[in-house]
């Protein structure tokens, strides 16, 4: 999938409403960005900021909902290194996810274009906050004017089964 990115229908404001946090938090304009699934990229200053995020359901049905994209992904960039947080709205209430591959493709994607990378990787950290911390891979590479972006990582195992198909 080629990389999209455009701008979000947060602002900076609305964004720090809906987190629970201090506008000065906010690092910078939240984007949209997919490789397949949409995600709010969010960006801010620091692991102490993302540690104390609470997001509020009201803002989110506000803000996020009418956007039609339900998936907003928090990171704090350290050089090669990214602390991220995913959120996503499911029924009737907000669900955080640990590791997630597709907003970690959607942000290594945005960086790539946003910073016109010929080839970077960077080591995301995910689900520390929730205890179930997971590590992923992502990198960005450059094809002449398309970026490329290949994910891999792990997780915690927290279930497994098997389905059988009925005769």
């Amino acid at each position: 999938m080629p990389v999209e990115v455009g701008a979000s229908s947060l602002g900076r404001a609305a964004a720090a409403t809906l987190l629970g946090l201090e506008a000065s938090a906010i690092a910078g304009d939240p984007v949209q960005a997919s490789c397949g699934l949409p995600f709010h990229l969010i960006p801010l200053d620091s692991e102490a900021s993302l540690a104390k995020v609470v997001p509020d359901i009201g803002q989110w049905t506000q803000h996020v909902s009418p956007s039609g994209v339900d998936q907003v992904y928090l990171y704090v960039e350290n050089g090669e290194s990214l602390a991220t947080r995913t959120f996503i709205r499911e029924f009737a209430g907000l669900k955080e996810d640990p590791a997630t591959g597709s907003a970690a493709s959607a942000l290594a994607g945005y960086l790539g274009t946003r910073d016109r990378l010929d080839d970077r990787q960077w080591r995301i950290r995910q689900g520390v906050d929730m205890g179930r911390p997971s590590e992923i891979i992502a990198r960005a590479r450059r094809d002449g004017e398309q970026v490329r972006v290949e994910v891999a990582g792990q997780a915690c195992l927290v279930g497994e089964g098997a389905f059988y198909p009925r005769d």
